[in-house]
């Protein structure tokens, strides 16, 4: 209590609170769900086409490569945004409650300015977070897209020259039914990952709440050392 003004320890039992029950009530269970349908949807691609499905893990990884860039600059702009409310909070605080010393000492326009700048930091760094955060699902989403078309195209060519194509039930010729219900699969093999990069940037925020709420958890508590003379 010391070292810490009051809104920023507040703002750990609120802000930091209630962001890290939005990850494990939402985020948590919406991961769970987007991993249990890409595995479904992997299994029956792989039940279509081994080689498609080859295709799809190469463009997955170039996907996470991505994503990973993206959600990785969004990460440390939402752990800045967290630090930076509870600084916002505690400047706040401390010049209510201190207002009458702040009009003793004519220091209005100082306190202006100092909230100003905080206000400005926590400005920079949520833009800069949501910025990251939101442009995730439609990159994801365009190069679904993509992967769509080359499917299409890919499988189109592969049927039309009489390929065999190679399965879980064995090897057989690629017939239009096959490539038509790949591309579906191969849509819903991409958009839960889209959905998941999308809830790990609130895990982020979360985990940041967290080691905020931890840190002040794990405080050593003070111990009675008897008077002082």
């Amino acid at each position: 209590f010391d070292t810490h003004t009051h809104g920023d320890v507040m703002s750990r039992y609120t802000n930091d609170t209630d962001t890290l029950r939005q990850a494990i009530s939402q985020s948590l269970p919406q991961m769970f769900s987007s991993l249990m349908s890409v595995t479904a949807a992997f299994v029956s691609m792989l039940y279509l086409s081994v080689g498609l499905t080859a295709f799809v893990l190469v463009f997955a990884f170039l996907l996470l490569k991505v994503i990973r860039a993206l959600v990785g600059r969004s990460g440390t702009f939402f752990i800045k945004q967290q630090q930076s409310l509870g600084d916002v909070n505690g400047y706040i605080e401390e010049m209510i409650n201190g207002q009458k010393v702040v009009k003793v000492f004519c220091h209005e326009e100082k306190s202006i300015q100092e909230f100003e700048r905080k206000n400005d930091e926590l400005c920079y760094s949520a833009t800069e977070a949501n910025k990251y955060g939101n442009v995730t699902m439609p990159v994801v989403g365009n190069m679904g897209y993509l992967l769509y078309v080359l499917l299409a195209v890919i499988g189109g060519a592969a049927g039309i020259a009489g390929l065999p194509n190679l399965s879980l039930t064995g090897i057989n010729v690629l017939t239009i039914g096959t490539i038509v219900s790949f591309l579906t699969l191969s849509r819903s093999f991409i958009n839960p990952i889209g959905q998941v990069s999308q809830q790990v940037n609130f895990v982020i925020m979360a985990l940041a709440g967290a080691s905020r709420i931890f840190e002040l958890m794990d405080e050593p508590s003070e111990t009675d050392n008897g008077y002082v003379t």
